[in-house]
Formats: C-alpha cells, sequence, structure tokens
C-alpha cells in the first residue's frame, strides 16, 4: 500500500499542514505522534529540539485532534519554529480501530507516508531523548554499516504509576556495538527494542504490505519488516525515556486480566502474520516466541483475575495449565480447586509439623 492508495481509503476528512518553511530534502524525518498527552509533549519535543546535527532534519508533528490542550502547544511551537516543524492536524473521523478502539495508526502511517527524510526516527509525545547527540551518533552508525536498515540504543523505562519502577533495557553485552539479524531480534525479547530508541533507513517505508495494515501490534510489525530488509545495530548509552502506563498509553492497564490476554493473543497474531507473509521460512522461532509469550502472559492474567475469569483462563489453556513443568501451575489448581483460604490453612499446619 502507498500513500495514495492508504488516503483515498482511511483520509475521510483533509489533513490540514500548518504552512511551514521546513526543508524539502532532509536527511532525516523526526516523527512525533501525540494524543492528550499535554503533562508531557513540551520535553518530547525540547528532547528533539536540542538534538545537535551535522545534516538537516524536518519534524512531523501528528497531533490527532486531542482535547487536553496538546493541539494549543504543539502550535506554539510550530510558531516558533517555522524552519524544522511541520504540523499535521489531525482529525477523529479519519481514525482506524483496531477491536473497535482507537488507535493512533491513521496519525503513524500519514505521518510515516509524508516523511521526506532519508531516515526516520519515532517520539511518542509520553516518551522524550536525553541526548543531544542521539540522531547523530544513529545515523554515522547506519552510514558506516551499510546492511543495517534499523539502529537503536538502550532505553531508560519509567513507570507514571510507580515512582521505584525504573529499568534500563538493553541487551547482553550492553556497552559493546553489536548487529542482530531477524532470528536474533523474533526469539530476543531481551534486546530491548523500544521504538523511541530507533533510527532507521526511510526507503521500506514509501509501499508497505498489507500484512502490517491488519497487525494488531504495529510497532512489532514494522521492527519485523525492517528486520526481514536487513541487519538491525546496536550503539551502547541511553539516550531516551519510555514512560509506560500514562493516561490513554497502551500500557495503561497492563496490570489487569483483560490487558494481559488481548496483549498476548496481540503479539501471536502479529507474529503469525509475519509468518505467513515470509512464507515460513522463521516458522521455528515464531513458533517459540509464540510459546514464550503464553509462558509469561497466561499466569500474568491468571495473577489478575477473578474466580469466574480463572476458570475461562484455566478451561481455555489447558495444554498450558496441565503442564505442571511450568512453575506455579500445580499450585493454581490447588488454589482454584480447594480455595485459598484451605491451602494456607494445610501450608501453616505443615510447617508446624517440620
Amino acid at each position: 500500500m502507498n500513500f495514495e492508495v492508504f488516503k483515498s481509503k482511511y483520509e475521510l476528512q483533509p489533513v490540514i499542514e500548518v504552512p511551514n518553511q521546513v526543508d524539502q530534502n532532509p536527511k532525516l524525518t523526526v516523527l512525533v505522534l501525540t494524543y492528550q498527552q499535554a503533562p508531557y509533549i513540551k520535553e518530547c519535543l525540547d528532547g528533539v529540539l536540542m538534538q545537535k546535527t551535522n545534516f538537516n532534519i524536518e519534524i512531523i508533528i501528528g497531533e490527532d485532534d486531542s482535547s487536553d490542550g496538546t493541539r494549543k502547544i504543539c502550535k506554539e511551537y510550530a510558531e516558533k519554529n517555522p524552519d524544522k516543524i511541520r504540523l499535521l492536524l489531525h482529525n477523529r473521523e479519519n481514525n482506524i480501530k483496531i477491536n473497535n478502539r482507537p488507535s493512533p495508526l491513521f496519525n503513524l502511517f500519514y505521518s510515516t507516508f509524508s516523511s521526506r527524510g532519508n531516515y526516520v526516527a519515532i517520539c511518542e509525545g509520553d516518551d522524550f531523548w536525553t541526548d543531544p547527540q542521539k540522531l547523530q551518533k544513529q545515523v554515522d552508525f547506519l552510514e558506516a554499516n551499510p546492511n543495517c536498515v534499523l539502529c537503536y540504543h538502550p532505553t531508560e523505562c519509567v513507570d507514571e504509576k510507580d515512582p521505584f519502577y525504573n529499568h534500563i533495557k538493553h541487551p547482553p553485552n550492553p556497552e559493546k556495538l553489536q548487529l542482530f539479524n531477524i532470528k536474533d531480534y523474533i526469539l530476543g525479547e531481551g534486546l530491548g527494542i523500544w521504538t523511541v530508541s530507533i533510527v532507521a533507513k526511510s526507503e521500506s517505508l514509501k509501499i508497505l504490505p498489507n500484512w502490517i495494515f491488519k497487525a494488531p501490534l504495529t510497532d512489532l510489525a514494522l521492527k519485523l519488516y525492517y528486520a526481514y530488509n536487513g541487519e538491525i545495530g546496536y550503539i551502547p548509552g541511553t539516550m531516551a525515556v519510555y514512560r509506560r502506563r500514562t493516561i490513554g498509553s497502551w500500557s495503561e492497564f497492563s496490570k489487569t486480566f483483560e490487558w494481559q490476554l488481548n496483549h498476548m493473543e496481540s503479539r501471536i497474531c502479529t507474529y503469525n502474520l509475519f509468518n505467513s507473509f515470509s512464507e515460513y521460512k522463521y516458522n521455528k522461532e515464531i513458533k517459540s516466541i509464540n510459546k514464550w509469550w503464553k509462558q509469561n502472559c497466561l499466569p500474568e492474567a491468571y495473577g489478575y483475575a477473578n474466580r469466574t475469569e480463572r476458570r475461562k483462563l484455566l478451561f481455555n489453556n489447558l495444554d498450558f495449565f496441565l503442564n505442571f513443568r511450568y512453575k506455579g501451575n500445580f499450585s493454581r489448581w490447588l488454589r482454584f480447586l480447594f480455595g485459598n483460604h484451605l491451602i494456607s490453612k494445610l501450608k501453616g499446619k505443615y510447617k508446624k509439623t517440620t
């Protein structure tokens, strides 16, 4: 699907581009995608505008018709930086729904197709960059490694609902420059490739295969598509912050039964769509990662479920929960069949006798 086909299918109301004087031939495009992120968008835009590069960049802000003041802030930044910012004002009538819920897909793909740089970076409106050399370092790496289609770095993850949560996502041997292939990426949940950390070549984005538009997890689909077309590069040094569980974000309700099941199913569906697209070249790896996600999400979902939900979960996934090699399954069945109170009481008696 190209830009013209995309617009004819999804653009029900015209997208307004605010007048600007941005360079027509930038080397890199930064995509800032934002909706209802007034508390965060200034920090995001400041992190982009502080970038020091020896090449021209354009900043595309896709503002998805916010009502909380985000749009006003974006207009102010565009007015102050007309030589750097292209502000795209969207209409909610264009929003593409996934599972009957609004999504950022129209904003993402309209901005992606509108990009003019040889490279593209994405910073969603509730995330931000912390190193003014980030873009320069990543473009330098990509140009020194022509087989690479994507480059990333470690990301600091913070949780808006847990001030004590702080985690740096990076691969093993984080102090070394590294290259990964498609198999590494499929199997490498520990690689820590957050979207906020990526700079990628844009040549693959002008025409996109239809399966990407069907994928429930678009960021995963795009990374798989990139890895299918070349190597992934890693450079050391934390240069961005990813915020978890901000209001309206996909991770806001991650500590719930429904979210864990939906996340698992969305992951598996996206991997299976890619599996078909790639003609099952990586079937072994995809089967393995789908199994991994079940092993991680099903126990999490069980932990957040009420008794009715647990009954449904257990009997809909008997192949997993009857495998007692998986930690905790025997205890889950005992507690489900006999109740937490009885099991706790028996445990107490056992401790006294020992």
